[in-house]
Protein backbone atom coordinates (compact mmCIF):
# COMPACT_ATOMS: atom_id res chain seq x y z
CA UNK A 1 0.00 0.00 0.00
CA UNK A 2 0.97 3.65 -0.85
CA UNK A 3 2.50 6.25 1.88
CA UNK A 4 -0.33 8.23 0.44
CA UNK A 5 -3.19 5.62 1.91
CA UNK A 6 -1.12 4.93 5.20
CA UNK A 7 -1.50 8.54 5.35
CA UNK A 8 -4.64 8.66 4.96
CA UNK A 9 -5.41 5.69 7.32
CA UNK A 10 -4.26 7.35 10.04
CA UNK A 11 -5.59 11.05 9.63
CA UNK A 12 -8.96 9.29 9.44
CA UNK A 13 -8.47 6.99 12.30
CA UNK A 14 -5.12 7.14 13.99
CA UNK A 15 -6.05 10.57 15.76
CA UNK A 16 -3.67 12.32 13.77
CA UNK A 17 -4.66 15.84 11.91
CA UNK A 18 -3.58 17.41 8.62
CA UNK A 19 -1.02 19.53 10.38
CA UNK A 20 0.28 16.20 11.32
CA UNK A 21 1.18 14.96 7.28
CA UNK A 22 4.84 15.44 7.03
CA UNK A 23 5.15 13.80 10.28
CA UNK A 24 3.38 10.84 9.28
CA UNK A 25 5.12 10.29 5.87
CA UNK A 26 8.75 10.61 7.47
CA UNK A 27 7.58 8.64 9.99
CA UNK A 28 6.62 6.36 7.38
CA UNK A 29 8.85 5.91 5.23
CA UNK A 30 11.10 5.03 7.92
CA UNK A 31 9.43 1.53 8.66
CA UNK A 32 9.90 -1.40 6.40
CA UNK A 33 7.09 -3.96 6.74
CA UNK A 34 3.45 -3.36 6.53
CA UNK A 35 2.77 -4.55 10.17
CA UNK A 36 4.98 -2.01 11.46
CA UNK A 37 3.34 0.69 9.64
CA UNK A 38 -0.22 -0.91 10.46
CA UNK A 39 1.08 -0.84 14.33
CA UNK A 40 1.62 2.72 13.68
CA UNK A 41 -1.39 4.30 12.29
CA UNK A 42 -3.68 2.10 14.92
CA UNK A 43 -5.02 4.48 17.39
CA UNK A 44 -4.15 3.78 21.10
CA UNK A 45 -6.84 1.58 22.84
CA UNK A 46 -7.04 4.43 25.60
CA UNK A 47 -8.25 6.49 22.42
CA UNK A 48 -10.10 3.92 20.42
CA UNK A 49 -12.33 3.20 23.85
CA UNK A 50 -12.91 6.71 24.58
CA UNK A 51 -14.48 7.47 21.57
CA UNK A 52 -16.32 4.49 21.56
CA UNK A 53 -17.76 5.49 25.13
CA UNK A 54 -18.42 9.49 24.31
CA UNK A 55 -20.52 8.61 20.88
CA UNK A 56 -22.23 5.45 23.32
CA UNK A 57 -22.98 8.48 25.74
CA UNK A 58 -23.88 11.50 23.56
CA UNK A 59 -25.62 9.52 20.88
CA UNK A 60 -26.58 5.86 21.06
CA UNK A 61 -24.79 2.38 21.03
CA UNK A 62 -25.80 2.05 17.22
CA UNK A 63 -23.35 4.84 16.64
CA UNK A 64 -20.52 3.45 18.96
CA UNK A 65 -20.82 0.31 16.91
CA UNK A 66 -20.35 1.59 13.63
CA UNK A 67 -17.87 3.61 14.47
CA UNK A 68 -15.66 0.36 15.70
CA UNK A 69 -17.06 -1.85 13.14
CA UNK A 70 -15.75 0.80 10.40
CA UNK A 71 -12.24 1.16 12.42
CA UNK A 72 -12.35 -2.41 11.87
CA UNK A 73 -12.64 -3.05 8.39
CA UNK A 74 -10.39 -0.30 7.56
CA UNK A 75 -7.74 -1.79 10.21
CA UNK A 76 -8.22 -5.16 9.59
CA UNK A 77 -9.20 -5.63 13.50
CA UNK A 78 -11.27 -8.94 12.92
CA UNK A 79 -10.11 -11.78 15.54
CA UNK A 80 -12.58 -15.27 15.98
CA UNK A 81 -10.73 -16.08 19.13
CA UNK A 82 -9.63 -12.99 21.23
CA UNK A 83 -7.90 -12.79 24.58
CA UNK A 84 -6.39 -9.68 26.62
CA UNK A 85 -3.26 -10.97 26.26
CA UNK A 86 -2.97 -10.70 22.26
CA UNK A 87 -2.63 -6.77 22.67
CA UNK A 88 0.80 -5.44 21.44
CA UNK A 89 2.12 -8.61 20.41
CA UNK A 90 3.98 -8.20 16.72
CA UNK A 91 1.43 -10.74 15.28
CA UNK A 92 -1.29 -8.25 16.22
CA UNK A 93 -0.40 -4.81 14.81
CA UNK A 94 -4.10 -3.12 14.91
CA UNK A 95 -5.69 -5.38 17.76
CA UNK A 96 -8.23 -3.72 19.65
CA UNK A 97 -10.69 -4.42 21.71
CA UNK A 98 -13.47 -2.20 24.10
CA UNK A 99 -13.42 -2.88 27.67
CA UNK A 100 -16.45 -3.57 29.11
CA UNK A 101 -17.30 -3.76 32.99
CA UNK A 102 -19.80 -6.60 33.24
CA UNK A 103 -21.25 -7.61 36.23
CA UNK A 104 -18.00 -6.51 38.20
CA UNK A 105 -15.78 -8.22 35.71
CA UNK A 106 -13.60 -7.35 32.91
CA UNK A 107 -14.57 -8.25 29.58
CA UNK A 108 -13.45 -7.10 26.20
CA UNK A 109 -15.43 -6.74 22.94
CA UNK A 110 -14.30 -7.38 19.34
CA UNK A 111 -15.95 -8.09 16.35
CA UNK A 112 -15.34 -11.43 14.32
CA UNK A 113 -16.12 -10.11 10.91
CA UNK A 114 -16.86 -7.76 8.11
CA UNK A 115 -21.01 -8.89 8.80
CA UNK A 116 -20.73 -7.50 12.50
CA UNK A 117 -21.16 -10.94 14.38
CA UNK A 118 -19.14 -9.85 17.62
CA UNK A 119 -17.34 -11.52 20.53
CA UNK A 120 -17.28 -10.41 24.28
CA UNK A 121 -14.83 -12.26 25.87
CA UNK A 122 -13.63 -12.36 29.85
CA UNK A 123 -10.28 -11.00 30.96
CA UNK A 124 -9.94 -14.63 32.99
CA UNK A 125 -10.28 -17.06 30.17
CA UNK A 126 -11.23 -19.76 32.58
CA UNK A 127 -14.60 -17.74 33.66
CA UNK A 128 -17.60 -18.84 32.28
CA UNK A 129 -20.37 -17.08 30.96
CA UNK A 130 -23.17 -16.26 33.59
CA UNK A 131 -26.85 -14.87 33.17
CA UNK A 132 -26.49 -11.85 34.78
CA UNK A 133 -24.08 -10.94 32.33
CA UNK A 134 -25.93 -12.23 28.85
CA UNK A 135 -28.56 -10.09 30.30
CA UNK A 136 -26.30 -7.30 30.69
CA UNK A 137 -24.16 -7.38 27.31
CA UNK A 138 -28.70 -7.53 25.63
CA UNK A 139 -29.25 -4.46 27.52
CA UNK A 140 -26.06 -2.84 26.24
CA UNK A 141 -26.62 -3.32 22.76
CA UNK A 142 -30.53 -4.13 21.58
CA UNK A 143 -29.42 -3.99 17.89
CA UNK A 144 -27.66 -7.10 18.85
CA UNK A 145 -29.26 -10.95 20.06
CA UNK A 146 -26.79 -12.35 22.87
CA UNK A 147 -26.29 -16.09 22.62
CA UNK A 148 -27.41 -18.00 25.97
CA UNK A 149 -25.08 -20.43 26.66
CA UNK A 150 -23.66 -20.09 29.58
CA UNK A 151 -21.46 -23.12 28.95
CA UNK A 152 -18.88 -21.13 27.60
CA UNK A 153 -16.23 -18.28 28.21
CA UNK A 154 -16.65 -16.19 24.95
CA UNK A 155 -20.04 -15.00 24.15
CA UNK A 156 -20.99 -14.46 20.78
CA UNK A 157 -23.61 -11.87 19.81
CA UNK A 158 -24.97 -11.26 16.33
CA UNK A 159 -27.21 -8.45 14.73
CA UNK A 160 -30.53 -8.56 15.42
CA UNK A 161 -31.06 -7.49 11.38
CA UNK A 162 -30.13 -10.91 10.59
CA UNK A 163 -33.67 -12.13 11.98
CA UNK A 164 -35.67 -10.05 8.67
CA UNK A 165 -38.28 -12.30 7.76
CA UNK A 166 -41.92 -11.84 8.24
CA UNK A 167 -43.80 -12.88 11.22
CA UNK A 168 -46.40 -15.78 10.03
CA UNK A 169 -48.41 -16.45 13.44
CA UNK A 170 -48.41 -15.90 17.02
CA UNK A 171 -49.39 -17.82 20.40
CA UNK A 172 -50.39 -17.07 23.74
CA UNK A 173 -50.37 -19.81 26.06
CA UNK A 174 -52.69 -19.47 29.12
CA UNK A 175 -49.75 -20.27 31.46
CA UNK A 176 -47.76 -17.90 29.91
CA UNK A 177 -49.84 -14.81 29.80
CA UNK A 178 -47.16 -12.58 29.90
CA UNK A 179 -45.27 -13.60 26.84
CA UNK A 180 -45.91 -14.21 22.99
CA UNK A 181 -44.75 -16.65 20.69
CA UNK A 182 -44.08 -15.15 17.21
CA UNK A 183 -43.84 -17.86 14.41
CA UNK A 184 -41.43 -17.31 11.38
CA UNK A 185 -40.51 -19.49 8.53
CA UNK A 186 -37.07 -20.71 10.02
CA UNK A 187 -37.43 -19.31 13.44
CA UNK A 188 -39.42 -18.77 16.39
CA UNK A 189 -39.03 -15.32 18.86
CA UNK A 190 -40.53 -15.43 22.41
CA UNK A 191 -41.70 -11.85 23.84
CA UNK A 192 -42.13 -11.00 26.82
CA UNK A 193 -41.16 -8.47 29.99
CA UNK A 194 -40.67 -10.86 32.66
CA UNK A 195 -37.29 -12.89 32.90
CA UNK A 196 -38.76 -15.88 34.50
CA UNK A 197 -41.27 -16.59 31.88
CA UNK A 198 -39.01 -16.50 28.94
CA UNK A 199 -36.72 -18.34 30.38
CA UNK A 200 -38.94 -21.15 31.18
CA UNK A 201 -40.98 -20.90 27.83
CA UNK A 202 -38.43 -20.84 25.99
CA UNK A 203 -36.66 -24.19 27.79
CA UNK A 204 -40.38 -25.47 26.85
CA UNK A 205 -40.36 -24.37 23.38
CA UNK A 206 -37.37 -24.19 22.01
CA UNK A 207 -35.28 -27.25 24.46
CA UNK A 208 -32.85 -28.52 21.24
CA UNK A 209 -32.57 -24.98 19.66
CA UNK A 210 -30.00 -22.51 19.78
CA UNK A 211 -31.34 -19.16 21.38
CA UNK A 212 -30.37 -15.65 21.54
CA UNK A 213 -31.25 -13.30 23.32
CA UNK A 214 -31.93 -9.29 22.74
CA UNK A 215 -33.30 -6.67 25.18
CA UNK A 216 -34.76 -3.33 23.24
CA UNK A 217 -37.56 -1.27 24.02
CA UNK A 218 -38.17 -2.91 27.63
CA UNK A 219 -38.91 -5.76 26.05
CA UNK A 220 -36.94 -9.10 26.31
CA UNK A 221 -36.82 -11.30 22.78
CA UNK A 222 -35.42 -14.99 22.90
CA UNK A 223 -35.00 -16.11 18.71
CA UNK A 224 -34.95 -19.91 18.79
CA UNK A 225 -33.77 -22.03 15.86
CA UNK A 226 -33.05 -25.24 14.93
Amino acid sequence: MSTSKWIDLGLKYGGYMEMDKVLLRNSLDRLSTDEEKLAFVTPPASVVNAYFSELYQKKDSEAALDYFLDLSKALGNFNENPSFQQEGQVDYPSYRFIRLNLQGMSYGFIFKNEAGEAIAFPENSEMLAKEEVIIQLATLFPSYAVNMDEGKSNIELVPVKYYDEEPLNRKVLPQFPSSVIIYYKSYLVIESDRLEEIKKLSQIVGQDCDKVLQYSQEKLRVFLKS
